[in-house]
């Protein structure tokens, strides 16, 4: 019998006994890793079949036939939400080869894999919030990654993917489970979810995304579900499935090394011109994965001692270059923004969650680097230990400045007027001290609160209220008010509706505690001559 001729649907109908739908052959025979002894394996689909699901073997000689007779409603209910586990539905992830009805199987495994798409995007969305939108994901990750999903859930298909993926014929099978993939993508991207080209996933729209932790549970959920499906095929009961499980792990099953893309698939995941790992790298392998592999670590320093922020010298070439590498710790910086968190609530969102801090910076920096603001070069994002690579830049803090202080602070709130307005986000701190002036130029650090929100007048107020402790200093708080004020409405066609809220009690009185009445005074009177 071969696999997939007239003769073998005649055969399969006197072994099943029942008409079927579509048939469809799997498994190691047409993976190319089959041995003499090896099952044929196939999937029987049914319309109207009782049991639901079921496993049918038959021997011929030296021929072993494994069926997996399905009803075809519960075949497509494990595609379009995977209530069974994908115990069926995901044999559609690797190779195999239609036999009967063609077209319907191929129908279904797009629907698989478009619903695998968004599922796995919605789980990157969840760990890498904001990030997720300057990522370059290979179509390929989709498959692995629901690949180590099924390992993780069912520990002895390590061997089969291994074979298939990565044994003699791996490379046509990648292409071949990739093809459906790659037509998911582009359906998905027709309706605007991302773009798709050069088998890249890019410029994902996170609000067409939905994610919440539930997600997580789904695919534990599903992992039980499957055994429960899996003992309901054999007609054994779950301590049977498991023993069979336990076997195979222990005949070795385990010992089998995946490659690390299958280990971990997002190791696979770019940012466009920024080294990314989802894991963790020492200093020395930092710089040599940056500026290549004779870039030379001369030494680092810490900022300062309570500071988050490393300085790092290398070698590269004949040349020394200078890189800040900023941690995010949880307990450090936890404690200076929960005062904020507390004492702001219910007026300014900030966040205390160290991952999300990071990837807000990483946020604001590819963002409005990409719209031509001054800020530092990204280099590196190492999420497993929490940290960035960023440009070191060389210059003056604006809370140091000297005599041009009040010119500079003007062209800070023009800086601020033009990224609310262009951008639509808020900076979230703006103190002086997060100005660096270089050259005339003015650069923006320290955006671990960058964040799409309304709350634009909190920006504003930050930098008119910190900076009234240099008033005396520079010569005159209404000027410098005055200042701010004009270069923000430079920045910020409409900046009366900002000014209007600045005036809010309850942003005025977040700064109460530290602020003269005098100030807000001086404030409200020279806010109302732009009203």
């Amino acid at each position: 019998m071969t696999m997939w001729d007239e003769e073998s649907i005649d055969s399969l109908r006197d072994i099943v006994g029942l008409e079927p739908y579509a048939i469809l052959a799997y498994g190691s025979r047409v993976a190319g890793y089959a041995s003499k002894d090896s099952d044929y394996d196939y999937i029987y689909i049914v319309e109207d079949f009782k049991p639901r699901i079921k496993y049918v073997y038959h021997e011929s000689g030296d021929t072993y036939i494994s069926v997996l007779v399905v009803d075809k409603s519960f075949f497509e209910e494990d595609i379009y939400i995977g209530i069974h586990g994908e115990f069926v539905s995901g044999r559609l992830y690797s190779v195999y080869k239609p036999i009967l009805n063609s077209g319907y199987i191929t129908e279904l495994e797009i629907h698989l894999k478009k619903r695998a798409i968004l599922e796995e995007l919605r789980l990157l969305k969840l760990k890498y919030g904001l990030l997720l939108r300057h990522m370059r994901i290979p179509i390929k990750y989709f498959l692995l990654s629901r690949l180590k999903k099924r390992m993780t859930a069912y520990p002895p298909v390590r061997y089969s993917y291994y074979k298939t993926f990565y044994g003699e014929k791996g490379a046509e099978n990648l292409r071949r489970s990739i093809e459906g993939f790659d037509v998911a993508a582009s359906h998905l991207a027709v309706d605007k979810i991302f773009e798709y080209s050069d088998g890249y996933i890019y410029n994902i729209d996170l609000d067409k995304i939905p994610s919440s932790p539930k997600e997580l549970f789904k695919y534990l959920y599903r992992g039980v579900v499957m055994y429960f499906t899996h003992g309901r095929s054999a007609s054994v009961s779950l301590e049977v499935v498991l023993d069979e499980v336990r076997e195979k792990v222990r005949r070795g099953v385990r010992s089998i090394r995946v490659p690390k893309e299958l280990e971990n698939p997002e190791i696979l995941i770019e940012i466009r011109n920024v080294y990314f790992t989802p894991g963790s790298i020492d200093f020395d392998g930092l710089v040599k994965s940056i500026f290549g592999y004779k870039a030379v670590l001369k030494g680092f320093r810490k900022a300062g001692l309570l500071s988050n922020l490393y300085i790092l010298e290398v070698e590269v070439g004949d040349e020394i270059k200078r890189v800040v590498v900023k941690n995010f710790p949880i307990i450090s910086i936890f404690l200076k923004w929960l005062w904020l968190v507390i004492w702001l609530h219910g007026l300014k969102r900030f966040t205390l969650n160290p991952w999300e801090r990071m990837y807000r910076e990483v946020d604001g920096l590819i963002t409005l680097g990409r719209q031509g603001f001054k800020v530092p070069k990204l280099y590196a994002v190492v999420w497993g230990d929490r940290l960035i690579v960023e440009e070191y830049i060389k210059g003056v803090r604006l809370d140091r400045i000297g005599k041009d202080f009040k010119d500079y602070i003007g062209r800070a709130a023009e800086m601020i007027g033009y990224i609310h307005s262009r951008v639509g986000a808020s900076l979230g701190d703006t103190k002086p001290q997060n100005f660096i002036v270089t050259d005339g130029d003015i650069y923006l650090v320290d955006l671990e609160q960058f964040n799409s929100d309304d709350c634009l007048e909190w920006d504003l107020a930050e930098l008119i209220l910190y900076t009234h402790i240099f008033f005396r200093r520079f010569g005159g708080r209404t000027e410098n008010i005055s200042s701010i004020l004009d270069g923000y409405s430079r920045g910020n066609p409409r900046y009366r509706d900002v000014f209007r809220r600045l005036l809010n009690i309850r942003v005025l009185m977040a700064f109460l505690p530290l602020t003269p009445v005098n100030i807000f005074i001086n404030l409200r009177k020279a806010i109302e001559n732009y009203l």
